[in-house]
């Protein structure tokens, strides 16, 4: 990983702010504390695949994937670059990065879920604790469902609108 500048830092986490996805997963596994994966992930149009490229770069992990066909789900969608981090070691780093420069949107409420499940899976399997991966899986669901929530009970203008008379 190359020197972070606080310039730079703060440009990544405005980005992260807008488009970056913290995922945790689980998949199928005879142990339960091994079921559980974290990721941090960006997703651009494919004509801004050099801001991805520069962060591969810069933080000197990470993978690049282009995704050029349109989806059964999205016929309008656009070729996609993606910048995904998954190995733990990397996850943490990003975690070291995002405490350094704060999100200031509502993402920091997923990174502050997910940093806690990075800061486990870090553990060796043995000593992890299934339910609390299950927790933060459960809890970072849930918050992304209240966010959804919270812009589908939002007021339209026109019925904010006051009438002000003099």
């Amino acid at each position: 990983m190359q020197e972070i500048t606080d310039y730079w830092g703060g440009w990544f986490a405005g980005l992260a702010d807008g488009e970056a996805h913290f995922c945790i997963t689980t998949r199928s596994h005879a142990n339960p504390s091994a079921n559980y994966k974290c990721y941090f992930q960006i997703n651009l149009r494919e004509d801004d695949a050099k801001v991805l490229n520069e962060l591969q770069r810069m933080l000197g992990m990470g993978t690049l994937t282009r995704i050029s066909k349109r989806s059964d789900f999205n016929r309008n969608s656009m070729p996609q670059s993606i910048f995904r981090v998954t190995a733990v070691e990397e996850c943490a780093k990003i975690v070291e990065i995002f405490e350094k420069y704060p999100l200031r949107s509502k993402k920091q409420r997923d990174f502050a879920i997910w940093k806690q499940a990075v800061a486990e899976l870090q553990k060796p399997v043995e000593q992890r604790n299934a339910d609390l991966l299950e927790y933060y899986f459960l809890k970072i669901k849930e918050v992304r469902q209240y966010e959804k929530q919270e812009e589908l009970e939002r007021p339209t203008i026109k019925e904010m609108q006051i009438t002000i008379k003099f």
